[in-house]
């Protein structure tokens, strides 16, 4: 079997609500199971702490091997090196576009290091 990446952007603030995209996280995971994929691994998401439970309910492959992120970091505040720049997305096809771009630039590399 082919190892991929699916990348699947949808406004959880659609006049129908989050629930209908949770519908839809739901039926895809069904999907790919059903078609003999890989499960769901990663989910973006824009309040992770609040999407938390019902993204696990509807995909239970988010539970598996978790690393969870404290509420208050004893990280130092990442900074950005001077030569590098930074851009605002705002808009869906700002992020779409960009993303492709970086799915782009792995698809060439190995799946293990």
């Amino acid at each position: 079997m082919h190892a991929g990446i699916t990348t699947t952007l949808a406004d959880s603030r659609t006049y129908e609500g989050p629930q209908s995209v949770h519908i839809c996280h739901r039926k895809f995971s069904d999907s790919l199971e059903t078609y003999g994929h890989e499960p769901i691994q990663l989910v973006f998401t824009d309040n992770p702490r609040g999407d938390k439970a019902e993204l696990e309910r509807l995909i239970p492959s988010l539970r598996k091997e978790v690393i969870l992120v404290p509420n208050n970091s004893s990280l130092p505040k990442f900074e950005t090196p001077d030569d590098w720049s930074l851009i605002k997305l705002s808009t869906a096809y700002q992020v779409t576009t960009r993303l492709k771009s970086i799915l782009d630039d792995v698809a060439g590399l190995p799946l293990s290091l």
